[in-house]
């Protein structure tokens, strides 16, 4: 949340009738650093509490709804606030780099409940953000296939022109005994090493573009107008490897047709340069 737009200081404890709002509401408030606000809300009894407090700071936060609501205050100055001499009502839980918080969550759910309590994941408690998350994940899945087709395609005009142009071999090796097995055998390999290479090649070299990319992190405008957001990217070794089975299965697949096709040409036909 916090970048160099940002301007005063964060709460402590050493001001504890300190607070630190979004840009977003000082500016719909016309808030400024060391205006005195009264901050109101119910009581854990059901009653209306206020409390006078100082802004301290201004948060630039990047998600305008965000920026717009968002108060941050000492613990101790929320419990006066909403009678509450000791305890919370909610806890936010930051994990490790590299925990799954969904993995977290079923884990310690039933922990949770037998305390009287409830755990619940980011995904629960804003639902827009896991939405935004799934259209994403639907518009890198589309381009996806759309890029595997063209491989697809390439591949199969790949082949369809090495039928075309090999019809007299087609052709001898069927007037010598090859049965269309074994034709579709050998165009099928030829696919199969097509696959091979191209995948075993294309998976190196975005491997080694994303190592090198998430060395360096790859800086992004943010569009709500904070700070550049600098991502580093990185890749599961099972991604390569799916990438790597389907490439190959992709070109065989792509070999399917034009494979059929030589495995039906007439040697006679064939030795005339001509494939049906």
């Amino acid at each position: 949340l916090f970048t160099s737009n940002d301007r005063g200081s964060f709460v402590d404890s050493e001001n504890p009738r300190g607070i630190a709002i979004g840009k977003g509401l000082a500016d719909m408030l016309e808030l400024k650093l060391g205006t005195i606000v009264t901050l109101i809300a119910p009581t854990v009894s059901g009653s209306n509490n206020g409390i006078d407090a100082e802004v301290v700071g201004i948060v630039d936060a990047a998600i305008p709804s965000f920026s717009r609501r968002i108060v941050f205050a000492h613990i101790d100055l929320i419990r006066e606030l909403i009678r509450l001499p000791q305890g919370y009502t909610e806890l936010g839980i930051k994990l490790k780099n590299g925990d799954e918080a969904e993995a977290f969550a079923r884990e310690y759910q039933a922990p949770a409940q037998g305390l009287g309590g409830d755990l619940r994941g980011w995904w629960q408690v804003e639902p827009v953000i896991k939405n935004v998350e799934r259209i994403i994940d639907s518009v890198v899945i589309l381009i996806s296939t759309l890029l595997f087709l063209s491989a697809t395609l390439s591949v199969l005009n790949i082949i369809y022109m090495v039928v075309y142009e090999r019809t007299v071999e087609i052709g001898m090796l069927m007037a010598i005994g090859a049965t269309a097995k074994k034709i579709r055998f050998i165009f099928a390999t030829e696919a199969a090493v097509i696959g091979l290479l191209g995948g075993g090649l294309g998976a190196v070299l975005g491997l080694m573009t994303v190592i090198g990319l998430g060395a360096g992190g790859m800086t992004f405008e943010s569009p709500f107008g904070a700070e550049p957001i600098v991502v580093f990217p990185q890749v599961h070794g099972l991604v390569i490897a799916l990438i790597f089975l389907v490439s190959v299965v992709d070109c065989l697949l792509a070999a399917l047709a034009p494979s059929a096709r030589a495995a039906r040409i007439e040697p006679v036909v064939a030795f005339r340069g001509q494939a049906q």
